[in-house]
Formats: C-alpha cells, structure tokens, sequence
C-alpha cells in the first residue's frame, strides 16, 4: 500500500520551515506514523503505530487529534503536498492538518465510499478553504434536524434526487428549507405554550424597573426584561407560572449572569 503524507516545504515568512507527517506501510500491512520538521524534529519521530488496517479515514481522525507540530495555521492550506491520495481524500488530509479543520475534515471521513464518489467532485469545489461557510453551516444543520451524517441518506430523507449534477447544492438548499420549517413551527408552538401566561407574564414584569444600565459599552436589560424572559423561559418548562420563592437569573455575556435574587411570586401576585 503506498504512503500516506501530508507536507508543506519553505513555508513561512519570517523563518520558512519544512514539515510533514507520514504514514509509513511495511510489507505485513502495519504502520508508523512519523512527524518530521526541518527546524524542530530534523531526525523525525514516531507518533503513532498501527498493526494491521490503518486507512486514510484513520489519518484523518490522527491529524486532527495531533497537538504540538500537528495542525498548521489555515493560510497554508493551498500550500499542502498530499500523497498516497487524491481528490476527496486528499482534500480530507489537508483540512485535517491545518487549525480550525477538523471539523470539515472528520464530516468528510465519515462519508461512506459511495457518497465520496457521487459528491466528491461538487465538494472539492466547493471547498476553497478548511472552513468553508457553506460546508461547515450544513453540518450544524445536519445536527439540528438529525438528518443522517452520510450525504445519500441525507438526500434520500430530504427527496433530493442524486442523478442532478448540482444534487449536493440541492441537498443544501432542501437542509435550508427544513430548517426554516422547524423554527417556524417551534414559533408557533412556543407562542402557543406562552398564550394562556402571556398576561399576566406581563403584569409581574411590570412591576419591576424598565430603566436600562450601561457600563463599559455594554446597555444591559432592564430588571423588567429579566423578569420577562425568565419568565418566559419558566413557562415553556413548567407549562405553568411560578409560585413560591425562586432565583431569578438568565445568562448574560459568556460566563456571567444578570440577577434580581431571590423573588416571591406568591407576594407579587399580591400587589397586582
């Protein structure tokens, strides 16, 4: 079986480097898997090992979980040398190989070999870059609506016909639309769950402070807004209004929180 390797030669500005990772195949079938850079590992070093079965789909998931000399930055994707494979494949290795890849790279390895061969040419087209916008937002739409990884089953659940030569745009734009669909009908559920609260949501709000305060920039929800949307959220939940003492607190910029404390609904009910 031939060799596997990815390598970029003379590349950087500041201090050009030559780096590669091969996989190495003896006559018995087995593998070794070797990291080389001309600056920092000029002898090479065994990374991996592998008896019996290493194909490039296990390059691939290697690649991506390689740390120190493993992933280079996204401007040398255009610059990477791959051999031993072509095509889909190749591309595969390469997003793999470089920061902020995997992604793409592991979405491609678990296509099964039939979708490889149906798609592979629409995606190498596509995919001008490791992160392609269009690419890496199917895949998170793939997940939203559990559609199946494999792109066939995809296009069969979707109905997108394979024979059309644009059948990987088609599968794409039938995700878009099933994806439109659910969050409409998630509105629609969602405003119907809030219908029989939505009064009195608004009545316990208003009893609390509309003004808004800005600090560093940042214009953060009134105390009001707070208590709207923790109520809000408490509905969809519980299908019911709170009663009792509860912690009123919602995210609120990465890590941090906005809160109102401890609030009794059972004495709010009583103001109104």
């Amino acid at each position: 079986m031939e060799d596997l390797e990815v390598a970029l030669y003379d590349y950087g500005y500041i201090e050009p480097d030559s780096s590669s990772v091969r996989a190495c195949y003896a006559a018995d079938g087995s593998v070794q898997v070797d990291l080389w850079s001309e600056t920092f590992y000029p002898d090479g070093v065994s990374i991996y090992t592998k008896a019996q079965g290493f194909t490039w789909r296990d390059f691939v998931v290697l690649l991506t979980d390689l740390d120190e000399g493993g992933d280079v930055d996204a401007d040398a994707f255009r610059s990477i040398a791959v051999t031993g494979v072509t095509g889909i494949q190749a591309l595969a290795l390469k997003c793999a190989w470089v920061e902020g890849g995997g992604e793409l790279a592991l979405w491609l390895a678990s296509q099964s070999d039939k979708s490889l061969a149906v798609f592979g040419e629409q995606i190498c087209a596509l995919a001008k870059n490791p992160r392609e916008e269009v690419l890496v937002e199917f895949i998170s739409i793939q997940e939203s609506l559990s559609l199946p990884i494999d792109l066939i089953e995809a296009a069969t659940e979707l109905g997108v016909a394979l024979t059309a030569p644009d059948s990987l745009a088609r599968i794409i734009e039938a995700s878009d639309e099933q994806l439109d669909e659910k969050i409409e009908r998630n509105r629609l559920d969602s405003a119907a769950k809030l219908a029989p609260f939505i009064h009195e949501i608004a009545s316990i709000a208003s009893q609390f402070d509309d003004r808004r305060i800005s600090g560093g920039g940042i214009l953060a929800p009134s105390k009001r807004q707070t208590m709207y949307q923790w109520l809000e959220d408490y509905c969809q939940a519980h299908s019911a209004l709170p009663t009792g003492k509860h912690e009123v607190s919602l995210p609120f910029l990465g890590n941090s929180r906005r809160s109102l404390g401890v609030v009794d609904f059972d004495e709010i009910r009583q103001l109104l």
